[in-house]
């Protein structure tokens, strides 16, 4: 009994040897046991150097025409960047990695741009991505066989074909003013601005809310549409407000509005009050009891019953004054504090008087509309783009001013200057600047 038992120890431990003479535990495995193909399912078995399982999270994004990422991973950490280009585009998607990796491309509604396609360590050839449409597109990057040990890889992602086609990371929402909608009277309040952007390839959305109401009840119809862009396969979206619909984009995005900021990239404002115009006060007097001259009352009731289509006797004629006056917007626009997440930024308009050659010759020939002539006076010499003072209208990053007043900032009011501002190619080239920024 004791030689059996001491020939089947020796047996025993010839068995745990390797070739290289190290002894493992008896059940212990002997080599690397790998997860292999595009799938995701576990291996049978786990080694001392296999993952039982990948963690996915998100990287940095990778935009085309970017440097190149460079990524150092943790063990059994895969990730997704997100890159973005125009809809039929051709981009090239580069992963020079360590290991053998596998690369695939969605949309972030989850749709296929492409299947699992294998890139061996070293190949930097990199693999086709076509976008469905303009927007963003997430580059999911994994290891064939995950290991226990950390890796990396350099990302880089260029546009091959149709690269000159604009296009956007993030969808853009046009916000109109007070007294707005989608159309005024059957036209387009952005006129042409939608089916310009659209024609292009790039995704916009240009509803309407309620004209004459308060920021903060617009901004809950507005959060309406941002989810319903978010529902059609979107993760965030950018905001360019004219005029109130500035003072609504805050609201949506503010920690003390809505609080939505996450899910939006940009804020843009153009021709906004955001402390204000004294047009709104000088008429919130005149009904106070005949505070203002009966010529001013006059040229005030006539200016905003035309822009506005209210007469004095709507009640929402003094509404909408009290949403757009100085001493109101002067303790909205301290109170309403930015998101972290959000980026912001703001458009002056600047207009000139007809009698002042030195404005017209520094802002290309612009010269006010005669429908906003009176209230530009009753602002001068206080700068202006007839309706909203120039100090009033930043916010944010200020990205310059144009040569513009309140109605050609929308192409509204055919502006017969010899040389008029124009507003399709400005909203064009703020496809390009978004793009530029990341969003």
């Amino acid at each position: 009994m004791l030689l059996v038992g001491g020939v089947w120890m020796v047996l025993t431990l010839l068995v745990a040897c390797d070739s290289s003479g190290t002894v493992h535990a008896v059940g212990e495995p002997t080599g690397e046991q790998l997860t292999t193909g595009p799938t995701d399912s576990e291996p049978t078995s786990v080694g001392p150097t296999a993952c039982a399982e990948v963690t996915e999270r998100e990287g940095d994004a990778a935009l085309q025409g970017r440097p190149v990422l460079e990524v150092s991973q943790e063990a059994c950490v895969a990730s997704t960047h997100a890159t973005a280009g125009a809809g039929t585009s051709v981009l090239r998607v580069r992963v020079k990695a360590d290991q053998s990796v596998w690369v695939s491309a969605t949309d972030p509604s989850g749709a296929s741009l492409l299947e699992d396609t294998q890139v061996a360590a070293g190949d930097d050839q990199g693999v086709t991505v076509v976008p469905a449409r303009s927007g963003e597109v997430l580059l999911r990057v994994r290891p064939v066989e995950p290991r226990v040990e950390p890796w990396a890889y350099d990302l880089g992602v260029t546009c091959e074909a149709g690269c000159e086609l604009p296009f956007t990371r993030y969808p853009i929402l046009l916000m109109h003013g007070l007294s707005g909608a989608d159309d005024v009277w059957g036209v387009d309040y952005f006129y042409r601005v939608t089916e310009t952007l659209d024609a292009a390839g790039v995704e916009v959305g240009s509803p309407g809310v309620a004209p004459f109401a308060d920021s903060a009840t617009r901004a809950g119809e507005w959060s309406s549409y941002l989810h319903q862009t978010l529902d059609r396969g979107h993760r965030r979206v950018n905001l360019l407000g004219h005029s109130q619909g500035g003072l609504d984009a805050r609201i949506l995005a503010s920690p003390a509005g809505r609080n939505e900021g996450d899910l939006i990239a940009s804020v843009t404002t153009l021709g906004t009050p955001h402390r204000g115009t004294p047009l709104a006060d000088l008429t919130l007097l005149a009904f106070d009891g005949g505070l203002v001259d009966e010529a001013s009352f006059e040229v005030l009731v006539s200016l905003f019953g035309s822009v506005l289509g209210l007469q004095p006797d709507d009640p929402e004629f003094v509404a909408a004054m009290e949403q757009i006056a100085e001493s109101t917007m002067g303790v909205q626009d301290v109170a309403l504090v930015d998101h972290p997440a959000t980026w912001y930024g703001s458009w002056v308009g600047h207009s000139c008087g007809i009698l002042e050659p030195l404005c017209i010759s520094r802002y290309d020939g612009e010269v006010v509309d005669p429908l906003m002539a009176a209230s530009y006076l009753l602002m001068w010499p206080r700068p202006s783009d007839g309706l909203v003072p120039v100090d009033s209208q930043t916010h944010g990053v200020e990205l310059g001013e144009l040569p513009a007043d309140h109605a050609d900032e929308i192409g509204q009011f055919a502006d017969d200057q010899p040389d008029p501002f124009d507003h399709l190619a400005f909203y064009l080239g703020e496809v390009d600047r978004l793009e530029a920024l990341g969003f």
